[in-house]
């Protein structure tokens, strides 16, 4: 367990080296956002892809699901006409006029998804291999994709989106 303290009003940002399986370091960004506190970092959470092809799986895997669920409550409810959902090279987005689009897309680089949302703004979501989810890593409660896109859709349509591989 690594602690990050931050006293003051300015941000401070903090890497964390971690050694991967092949025994390279990676630099994990985290961000400490409250006036005073103590941010505890488990660093057994953070999954390190063995290779860029597990991650591209997972990511792929979790966007289609996303797409599938999102084609399936939007039909039954009969906003297909207005909403359109369409995933091409790692990118999900989901238009949903006139409240604006979101935009889910794979970060190679990272290895997060990123998501930006015209309710809760940008987001990366790192991937917790323990538990079969993606939790945005920059906040003071963690809070998952799932979680963060069921929210939102409930918000906007009052229906509940069933995301059974996605949490």
């Amino acid at each position: 367990m690594t602690t990050i303290s931050r006293l003051g009003r300015s941000t401070i940002y903090t890497s964390v080296l971690e050694k991967s399986t092949k025994g390279i370091l990676k630099k994990l960004p985290f961000s400490c956002t409250n006036f005073v506190e103590q941010c505890k970092i488990d660093l057994n959470r953070i999954r390190l892809f063995h290779s860029e092809a597990q991650y591209h799986a997972v990511a792929d895997e979790t966007l289609e699901s996303i797409q599938d669920s999102l084609d399936d409550l939007f039909e039954l409810k009969g906003h297909d006409e207005e909403v359109e959902v369409s995933l091409s090279s790692g990118v999900l987005t989901i238009a949903m006029p006139p409240h604006g689009t979101w935009v889910l897309n794979k970060q190679t680089p990272n290895r997060q998804l990123w998501w930006s949302s015209p309710l809760s703004g940008p987001r990366r979501y790192e991937y917790d291999e323990d538990q079969g989810l993606w939790y945005f890593t920059r906040s003071d409660n963690v809070e998952s994709l799932g979680e963060a896109l069921k929210e939102e859709i409930h918000h906007i349509y009052q229906v509940d989106l069933q995301l059974d591989d996605v949490q």
